[in-house]
């Protein structure tokens, strides 16, 4: 498959432009073998072109280095204003490398040389390169946007974020090894268009066009050189050290003066592009396999495997080179492996760990990671099954610890039993004396009530960890749970204070616990939106978005996109919005983790409203129906305000008020109530008093200036100030000053809304007839939505057209 468009490369582009336009005698672009360098060279060609001047093209192979003159001897040197490109200079022969010297050094051709780094060239090809009036222009991987812009291009669609992130780290910012990879993908029948847009199923597999160009970089590798990269490819990254002992100090080195692997600043070896191990790999059979993984696992424990990640390796390699003794040292290296695997969120890491220390004497803590592994896999009946034996009388604190967290956390999300999960921790709590083990099981109590809805309940066991807890992984617990349940309580200002205090008093933990340093700042950054301090908000988001990104640790990557995908909501930028809420939407589906599906759904059903796209907003509430989970509570508010905001944008305004309305009649708490309020009043609501009254229950910014908007004041600079714009659009737009509500207005991305759409000639029963009318709503078929007669509709309708001038619907539809 051939790259449909040059992407990227436009500032390489301008360096190569300018050494032609100056005093150079040419450019020479060095990189990675099919990083794309003859494509970038052609585009200069191209561009020469334009610009008049005379071009020829020479291909170096190791066919024609062994003929003199045989890469150049068609090659027309007689031409004026001659740019003389070569592909692959280091494979000239001596007699090419002289005469590409002599055109260059006098000035009879512009030479534009393609090398791959790491493999030797003729001497006179370096003395060219290494010349003063030679511009050497690097040509790096593509950037993470560039491969997005590609896979887009090469697939015409949207592609599923996983797949996008699988491909982009298996292909480093290669186009042709991405180009060659979704080839394969298509040959195999793995790479698919799905609901979420073109996604990879199975494993990444390389096809044979793939593997030879592979081959080709690795051609003419001594036996211990392949036997270095093997080793890699099966173990990477590999401590120099390590892999220096394994092989020869001097085979190591030799790898990497041609650039075949790399060491980083900390001593780590890896293959020079991540595709190699995929080539490699694919390649060697399964008794060799496992002698290397056993050499492997017997070097690292020699070392004592003291590295953060060394237990999970030394136990993957101790179960992939085959049998081993059924004894309590091999189970505990299991268990241990297993332990890491789970901090890493490896999940299926974790359960093959976990079966293989079972089938050799592996204890309890096997058992509940096992189960934990199924329960993080959306496997709950399996992991009830798992757990169903309570703790023996000699399991340990910790694992009583674990086997309530995770039987609790199975049985509330599995099963949508509350009361089953609060048995499991009061059982586990009667069998643990005063000690933080005990602690953590009564913090966790505090999470799950939270999720029901139950802030109250939530907010008093959370307050009584963080005054009675000893522990700091408790306390820490506890505040996770108590910053975004004191938001939903009305105290959004002071649980984003102490949310700021809690990070100063826990970062220490981060190394042990960043699930919940990560969950802290999530609710730090929802209490800190709804505080009124949005920029405070999004910077949060926006850092813990890129640290797991950076993990690549898709289910938390799901739930950071969508508090950045709301966070941006909020802020009026709705096309972002929409970009992460979609992006969340992908990596969700597979497990619902923690009923978050549900929460980026609707916020995607409101983005997409948002900018009028009604399909796509349909669909998303629709499925964020289906897959609302029946103990996260927590969410439901938002999912009622998303209906009735399609309904607002669909026109329906009377719907939508009567929806958010009802929406505030239900809440419980103070924000959910002011939030239902606050959408009510966007839709036309008469409901100024009440949301005013229930602003004042709510402490920060935010709430203060939605009193103001509710008495009918003009606060849109305050609103803008705090970064909402489009709510500082729609109350410039209230307030009569059309300026700066189309100032703020350019700051949101196309979004669209009632207020905005608002035509003051007309009164709300015309404005919402015109509407539905325009969206293409026969007469009778808006009678039967706003219960009124057909008659009383057409004289309405009637008056719309007479004060706004028009003729009939397609007009009104233009006007509107």
């Amino acid at each position: 498959m051939a790259v449909k468009r040059f992407i990227g490369r436009e500032a390489e582009l301008a360096r190569m432009k300018a050494a032609l336009r100056g005093d150079a005698v040419g450019v020479v672009l060095a990189g990675q073998f099919g990083i794309g360098k003859s494509k970038l060279a052609q585009a200069f060609v191209d561009w020469a072109e334009s610009n008049r001047y005379a071009t020829q093209w020479a291909l170096a192979t190791r066919s024609t280095a062994t003929v003199p003159f045989g890469a150049l001897a068609s090659v027309d040197t007689s031409l004026d204003n001659l740019v003389l490109r070569v592909d692959d200079a280091h494979l000239l022969d001596e007699a090419s490398a002289e005469l590409l010297y002599e055109l260059a050094m006098g000035h009879t051709a512009f030479v534009v040389l393609t090398v791959q780094r790491g493999v030797p060239a003729p001497d006179m090809v370096t003395k060219l390169i290494t010349h003063e009036r030679m511009v050497v222009v690097d040509v790096p991987a593509l950037s993470q946007p560039e491969v997005d812009r590609l896979l887009a291009d090469e697939l015409d669609g949207h592609v599923d974020t996983v797949t996008m992130a699988r491909i982009a780290t298996v292909c480093g910012g290669n186009p042709l090894f991405i180009s060659e990879l979704l080839t394969a993908g298509r040959e195999f029948g793995a790479l698919r268009m799905s609901h979420s847009g073109w996604t990879w199923t199975g494993p990444l597999r390389v096809n044979t066009r793939l593997t030879e160009l592979v081959g080709l970089r690795l051609a003419d590798l001594s036996e211990e050189q392949l036997t270095v990269t093997r080793l890699l490819a099966l173990g990477e990254p590999l401590d120099v050290k390590l892999l220096r002992r394994l092989t020869s100090v001097e085979t190591v080195d030799e790898m990497l003066g041609r650039e075949l692997i790399v060491v980083d600043q900390s001593g780590e070896t890896t293959l020079a592009h991540p595709v190699y191990a995929e080539v490699i790999a694919s390649q060697i059979g399964p008794v060799r396999k496992r002698m290397l993984l056993r050499k492997l696992a017997e070097a690292l424990a020699a070392t004592g495997a003291r590295r953060r990640d060394d237990a999970l390796r030394l136990a993957i390699w101790r179960l992939e080179s085959g049998p081993s003794a059924a004894d309590d040292g091999a189970s505990r290296e299991l268990v241990d492996g297993a332990r890491r695997a789970r901090a890493l969120f490896d999940h299926h890491a974790v359960e093959r760990l976990t079966r293989a220390s079972l089938t050799c004497g592996g204890g309890f803590l096997a058992t509940v990671l096992l189960g934990d592994a199924l329960y993080w896999q959306g496997r709950h009946a399996e992991a009830a099954e798992v757990l169903r034996l309570e703790p023996p009388r000699q399991a340990t604190s910790e694992e009583l610890m674990e086997w309530a967290t995770v039987c609790s956390s199975n049985d509330f999300w599995g099963f949508a039993d509350l009361e089953r999960a609060e048995n499991v921790l009061r059982v586990a709590e009667s069998r643990l004396a005063a000690c933080p083990e005990r602690e953590r099981v009564t913090a966790h109590r505090a999470s799950l009530q939270a999720f029901a809805g139950l802030i109250g309940d939530a907010v008093a066991t959370a307050e009584g960890m963080l005054e009675s807890a000893t522990d700091d992984e408790a306390r820490l617990r506890a505040l996770s749970v108590a910053v975004p349940a004191w938001a939903h309580n009305g105290r959004p200002a002071y649980a984003a204070e102490v949310g700021e205090q809690g990070m100063a008093r826990f970062g220490h933990l981060l190394e042990v616990r960043p699930l919940l340093i990560g969950e802290l700042v999530a609710g730090q950054a929802f209490a800190c939106l709804w505080a009124g301090q949005t920029d405070t908000a999004l910077q949060l988001a926006t850092t813990g978005y890129q640290h797991v990104v950076q993990a690549r640790d898709h289910d938390l990557r799901g739930i950071w996109a969508t508090l950045l995908g709301r966070i941006e909501l909020a802020r009026g930028q709705v096309e972002s919005a929409r970009r992460h809420l979609r992006e969340a939407v992908s990596l969700l589906r597979p497990n619902n983790r923690e009923g978050f599906l549900s929460w980026a759904l609707s916020g995607l059903a409101v983005a997409a409203a948002s900018v009028r796209d009604l399909a796509e907003a349909t669909a998303a509430i629709t499925q964020a129906q289906q897959h609302s989970r029946a103990p996260a509570r927590i969410f439901d508010s938002d999912l009622a305000l998303a209906v009735a905001w399609i309904a607002a944008q669909s026109g329906e305004l009377t719907r939508a008020r009567r929806l958010a309305m009802a929406c505030a009649d239900d809440a419980e708490y103070p924000l959910p109530e002011m939030l239902a309020l606050h959408c009510a009043l966007r839709c036309g609501a008469d409901c100024g008093p009440r949301l005013a009254h229930a602003a004042t229950k709510v402490d920060g910014r935010f709430a203060t200036v939605l009193v103001k908007q509710a008495l009918g004041q003009d606060c849109a600079a305050e609103f803008g100030a705090m970064g909402l714009f489009l709510y500082a659009a729609e109350t410039a737009t209230q307030a009569r000053k059309p300026q700066a509500a189309k100032d703020w207005l350019a700051r949101c991305e196309g979004a669209n809304s009632p207020i905005l759409r608002r035509n003051t000639a007309l009164t709300s029963r015309e404005q919402e007839i015109a509407e539905l009318t325009a969206h293409g709503l026969a007469a009778r078929e808006v009678a039967a939505k706003l219960e009124l007669s057909t008659r009383t509709v057409t004289n309405h309708l009637a008056s719309v057209y007479s004060k706004l001038g028009v003729t009939g619907r397609e007009a009104l539809r233009t006007l509107l």
